[in-house]
């Protein structure tokens, strides 16, 4: 089949995607010509670099997608890589995020501090070095403009009452249109021009509120003001908007050892140093550094990332990909975009001092990793020691249970592999078969039914990537001592796996006081290597099994409120949850809204709305006592 499809590989340009033995994308390639590109994997093997002959080895299948250019071809290998992380090619982590300043995409939009860059229509301004500072920033421009800084999302409606800020006098309530959007809009365009470098009116504000609150002798307000001054000249330094000004300019430079590398990257903006960053590129054995360099400029550069005028490198891009870069470049940032190697004059010695610090953070990389690694080692060997285990450790489960009084009982099952959590493993349970309060029963329940999962997966032949029970632990820790401990290992002989039992005991604060295991308590402090990996397990098991309490505890909640509503069965209140992401969306529905949910009828849409209004004006009445009563 290989062969048939290769024989009738087309000509143009686009991008290729090779497969192993299971489907898997093992690697994604861009070519000019696919026919020539593909097939030349499968010749002169012998040429091959090892990579690329292990690669070889590993391909089954293919596929590939015919695109009219080769910028396009770069585009959509870029997302695939992305989407696939495929094995055989590099891939590029940020080992910092910093933060931005955001104006959300709203028709009243907000001003927030992120660390997540999104194609979302927001305006992005940063990345910020000091994340104190960026956050006082944003403070100060939410404390000195009345613009909105709530969650709430509202449209065309107008809302009844506005919240607590409107009283503080922090926001102008555009949610009860108490501002018109011109007046909003013009707030909107002056916090744009300050965080564009034009500090001058903000730190003017500023200084006039801390003159006032000083005259008042109101001391410790002006003090948090002056903080608020002293971020803004810090940030008004260092800010870049996401679109780079045309005298903006970006040096990077790479090190690299048989594992990691990293590019070390200067902003530069006005002829000024704007920051430093570095990223760290993985997969790059067999790789050359202008392939590395190459792969960096791609992949960093199709993101969010901001598109300087000019580009210095410290190793040119690949021949064959360098114009459809170029070209990429230019279109993303709307003028023609340089690329640089600079062999003399200062730049030279900025892409040198750059190289160094580059070597450092491959220094200090390789030596926090190697620090974990033996940190992991030993937490594993104490823990490893106290159950007496003689195989090594590669998976420990925990479980918990979270209820109140009884009501809602849910279980949760936390997966770690080695030290490292495994979201992907972690599992829910609703406890089905325990009424009341019995945290033994619903433990039992819990355990018994991760493990009765596990078994039927083994008897259907499961492979570990189709199983959501397998592999099966070393090690399961519960939540509790020595009774927990025997209910939960005679449940695990019952179904004869060879898996430990240990108990994790806490406090009466609710901290985590001993681990129970063997027939013994052993207290933290004979634990030393191991003692912050077990608190972060009991602290994990814990919030996963409460969030889910709050979860079904809401979901009741809501079921309870639905079924107050004449006419409002079941079936409807299936419908309506199904329709409206929760009660407020509900509550805010108009009847038109509301006839669109399938069963809901006018007359039914009329009890929904009545019953909400009656509802609404009741919690006001008691309000407005409660405020006349304290008044009193």
């Amino acid at each position: 089949m290989l062969e048939e499809k290769l024989t009738n590989l087309p000509k143009g340009s686009g991008i290729y995607l090779m497969k192993d033995d299971k489907k898997n994308v093992i690697y994604v390639g861009k070519a000019i010509n696919l026919k020539n590109r593909v097939r030349s994997y499968f010749q002169n093997k012998e040429n091959h670099d090892i990579k690329t002959r292990l690669l070889v080895e590993h391909i089954k299948d293919f596929d590939y997608i015919i695109t009219d250019n080769e910028v396009e071809a770069l585009l959509l290998e870029i997302a695939l890589i992305k989407k696939h992380r495929p094995h055989y090619n590099i891939q590029l982590k940020d080992d910092k995020s910093y933060p931005y300043i955001k104006i959300s995409a709203e028709n009243y939009p907000t001003v927030t501090l992120t660390r997540d860059y999104k194609t979302d229509g927001g305006k992005y301004f940063g990345p910020y070095t000091n994340a104190m500072d960026a956050r006082k920033f944003v403070e100060a421009l939410n404390l000195l403009y009345p613009i909105k800084m709530c969650k709430k999302k509202f449209g065309s409606k107008k809302q009844q009452r506005p919240c607590i800020n409107y009283d503080m006098g922090l926001c102008l309530a555009p949610c009860s249109r108490e501002i018109d959007k011109e007046e909003y809009d013009a707030y909107l365009r002056e916090i744009t021009a300050i965080l564009n470098g034009d500090t001058d009116a903000l730190m003017s504000k500023i200084r006039e509120r801390m003159g006032f609150y000083a005259a008042k002798q109101d001391f410790e307000t002006a003090a948090v003001l002056r903080d608020y001054l002293y971020a803004t000249e810090k940030v008004s330094v260092k800010q870049k908007i996401s679109m780079a000004d045309e005298n903006s300019s970006e040096v990077l430079a790479l090190a690299y050892d048989e594992e990691i590398a990293v590019i070390a990257m200067f902003e530069r903006a006005k002829g000024e140093l704007q920051g430093k960053r570095t990223f760290v590129l993985e997969n790059i054995s067999d790789h050359s550094p202008v392939q590395m360099m190459t792969e960096f400029i791609k992949q960093y550069y199709s993101t969010d990332a901001s598109i300087p005028k000019t580009i210095y490198l410290q190793y040119a891009l690949e021949e064959e990909q360098e114009q459809s870069i170029l070209q990429l470049l230019t279109k993303k940032k709307g003028s023609k975009v340089v690329i640089k190697v600079p062999k003399i004059g200062d730049k030279k010695k900025l892409v040198d001092m750059l190289e160094k610090n580059a070597q450092d953070a491959v220094f200090q990389y390789r030596s926090r990793k190697e620090a974990e690694r033996q940190k992991e080692e030993r937490a594993l060997a104490e823990v490893k020691n106290a159950f007496g285990l003689q195989r090594t450790i590669e998976r420990m489960e925990a479980f918990d249970i979270s209820n109140i009084m009884g009501s809602d009982q849910v279980g949760a099952m936390v997966v770690y592999e080695k030290t490292k959590r495994a979201p992907k493993a972690y599992r829910r349970f609703r406890i089905k078969y325990i009424e009341g309060q019995d945290d033994y029963a619903a433990m039992g329940e819990v355990v018994f039914r991760r493990l009765k999962r596990a078994k039927k997966e083994m008897e259907n032949g499961a492979s570990i990537q189709q199983s959501r029970f397998l592999p099966l632990p070393e090690i399961i820790f519960v939540d509790g001592g020595q009774a927990h401990v025997k209910i939960i290992q005679g449940i695990v002989e019952d179904f004869g796996f060879d898996i430990q039992v240990g108990g994790l005991k806490k406090d009466i604060s609710h901290r985590l006081q001993s681990l129970w295991t063997q027939g013994r308590e052993l207290p933290l402090e004979q634990l030393p290597d191991s003692k912050r990996f077990l608190r972060e397990v009991s602290d994990e098991v814990h919030r996963y099994a409460y969030e889910y309490h709050a979860v079904r505890r809401r979901e009741s909640m809501l079921d309870s409120e639905l079924t107050n509503i004449p006419l409002v069965g079941e079936k409807r209140k299936r419908e309506l949850l199904r329709h409206f992401e929760g009660i407020e969306q509900i509550q805010n529905a108009t009847i038109e809204e509301l006839i669109q949910v399938e069963g809901i009828d006018r007359r039914v849409a009329r009890n929904i709305k009545e019953y909400f209004e009656v509802k609404t004006k009741f919690n006001d009445e008691n309000r407005e006592n409660n405020k006349k009563k304290q008044k009193i």
